[in-house]
């Protein structure tokens, strides 16, 4: 997505995240982030989470600084994308936050936020902090290439696929499962120094 992405009708952002692989277990590059875009919620029933659906301020007054005053689910998203070894490039759409698992005012438990998970795992440090996965990303060299293997299977409603899990792989090392069978049998391309990635 280019720097116009959050000014793309929310219909065709939803149709640039659909997944073209197959369900399966892929040797993959990260490529990074892409800028931060607004998402808008199409379903009725999800309300704004700060105004609960009335489009106006805390007090009544103007209108909300979380939806604008559309009263609908709004949030910063950005997309994860990978480079998988069928050489599509796949987007995982998730929400703009760096939050570790945690404890809401009410003793609700939280759970972390994908986006964390995702760049935790990439980093190799288990134990990282928001803070150092700020630092950790801001200083990776560009163009970003971080060897991963990707998981691709079903969503919670069986409808379509997606990105279920990713994992940090050492250049060369082979995926943990089989690999769909959409790639050919010649994978010498992926053993490559890390600057030859093949992408």
């Amino acid at each position: 997505m280019g720097e116009l992405g959050a000014a793309l009708p929310r219909q065709q952002q939803s149709e640039d995240s659909k997944i073209k692989s197959e369900n399966g277990v892929y040797r993959a590059i990260f490529l990074g982030l892409s800028a931060p875009f607004q998402f808008v919620s199409n379903f009725a029933n999800e309300q704004c989470r700060l105004c609960k659906g009335q489009g106006s301020g805390i007090r009544g007054e103007g209108k909300c600084s979380q939806c604008g005053g559309s009263g609908r689910r709004t949030e910063q998203h950005v997309k994860l994308s990978y480079r998988l070894e069928n050489n599509n490039v796949e987007e995982e759409e998730v929400n703009f936050k760096l939050l570790p698992a945690g404890m809401t005012a009410q003793g609700q438990p939280l759970s972390p936020t994908t986006l964390f998970l995702r760049l935790r795992t990439l980093s190799g440090n288990r134990n990282a902090t928001p803070a150092d996965l700020d630092a950790w990303y801001s200083a990776l060299p560009k163009p970003i290439k971080i060897p991963c293997t990707v998981v691709i299977g079903d969503n919670k409603s069986g409808t379509a696929s997606k990105i279920t899990a990713i994992q940090l792989r050492t250049q060369g090392a082979p995926a943990q499962a089989p690999v769909a069978q959409t790639t050919s049998n010649d994978d010498s391309s992926w053993d490559t120094p890390e600057d030859e990635i093949p992408f």
